[in-house]
């Protein structure tokens, strides 16, 4: 670590507890002084300090989606020692260095990560680099399946169920029965130490099977579609508001039931925001629960974008399930506009709902008859 980082590193420790953005500044601004990377220097700090920090924001910055967070990613994990581990222990070791997020993106570029890395450290050990990526996220989900206690034991995932899931994902070859047992065997004698953060910052919304949502049953003609509309998803939005899908890979829409996302970009405003779209498939319900969600987030920290992502929660029939802040912006700010807008619809579903009642059908006071005293 440089010796001006070093020196400042109880500050920045302290700036970056209190909100992460902060604490990554200040790293900047030395490294900017002394003409040294930034990206790698947050890696490296990340990594030595990882005891000292809060370990949800160091995942939430390492699976960040700017080139910055990637070579910070990068620099973080080349810190790691994975040579002559196993491939469980390598995961074990990597897992423990921050808290992983709930959003499936995230999950996946931190798990990119650790597959390259583990496969340049041991090279014979795994076909490529896809395979390895493969495998840890079909781990994670073994891990999560076996020490489920809701998970009924005639239920869980048997070592031949294993074998079944991975097949032909070895470069298109499989993987070595007694290799694939060695890593059922580990997980079931000894767990992942590790905490999901299961509220993802923004809006929440989970649908029941009961529920009747226009906009949510919208969803899938829309992800499927080359020219998208904001205004058919949520009515009354503006028409400066443009809208692009960015869909997953199929390996992560199979695994964590992630359908992807929705961009939406006010050009007036200069507002942005997203809508994820989950839905349940047969393993990703052991990892990100039963019931179909979306999550609507500000993708800035100015007042267009929570305002924009609010507009977007409250046009949706179903509540918001969860409102969780991180740290570019308060709960009370994001609980305020969803509040806010959800009144300013409830108006305008009022208005309409009068319009279309036919004229003659409104009396006028002026001619309602009243009985004769």
């Amino acid at each position: 670590m440089h010796p001006k980082i070093e020196e400042a590193s109880r500050e920045i420790i302290e700036l970056f507890n209190a909100k992460a953005k902060n604490g990554i500044a200040r790293i900047k601004e030395i490294c900017d002084k002394e003409n040294i990377s930034s990206a790698e220097t947050i890696g490296e700090f990340l990594y030595q300090q990882r005891q000292n920090l809060d370990l949800e924001s160091v995942g939430d910055y390492l699976s960040g989606p700017e080139e910055e967070n990637k070579e910070a990613l990068q620099a973080f994990t080349g810190q790691l020692n994975f040579e002559g581990q196993s491939f469980v222990n390598g995961l074990r070791i990597f897992l423990k260095a921050f808290k992983l997020p709930g959003e499936a993106q995230k999950i996946d570029r931190l798990v990119k990560s650790f597959s390259e890395a583990y496969c340049q450290q041991n090279p014979d050990v795994i076909a490529n680099e896809d395979a390895a990526y493969l495998l840890a996220f079909q781990t994670i989900m073994l891990n999560t399946d076996l020490h489920n206690p809701s998970i009924a034991e005639q239920n869980k995932m048997t070592l031949d169920g294993l074998v079944r899931n991975l097949k032909g994902t070895n470069n298109g070859g499989d993987f070595n029965p007694e290799f694939l047992r060695t890593i059922y065997n580990e997980i079931k004698a000894k767990p992942f130490e590790f905490n999901f953060v299961k509220v993802n910052p923004g809006y929440e919304i989970n649908f029941g099977a009961s529920d009747n949502d226009p906009a949510f049953e919208k969803l899938n003609s829309i992800m499927g579609s080359s020219v998208i509309d904001p205004k058919n998803l949520i009515p009354g939005i503006s028409d400066s508001v443009k809208a692009t899908v960015a869909k997953p890979k199929p390996w992560l829409a199979f695994l964590t039931g992630y359908e992807g996302t929705i961009l939406l970009a006010d050009e007036k405003t200069k507002g942005e925001a997203s809508i994820q779209i989950y839905k349940p498939g047969i393993f990703s319900k052991l990892f990100f629960g039963e019931q179909p969600k979306v999550i609507v987030q500000p993708a800035g920290t100015n007042k267009a974008s929570i305002d924009l992502a609010a507009k977007v929660a409250a046009g949706f029939k179903t509540p918001v399930s969860s409102i969780k802040a991180t740290y570019d912006y308060e709960h009370k700010d994001l609980e305020s506009a969803y509040q806010h807008e959800k009144k300013l619809a409830s108006i305008e579903q009022t208005k309409n709902y009068k319009e279309q009642i036919p004229r003659e059908s409104q009396p006028e006071i002026g001619n309602i008859n009243t009985p004769r005293q």
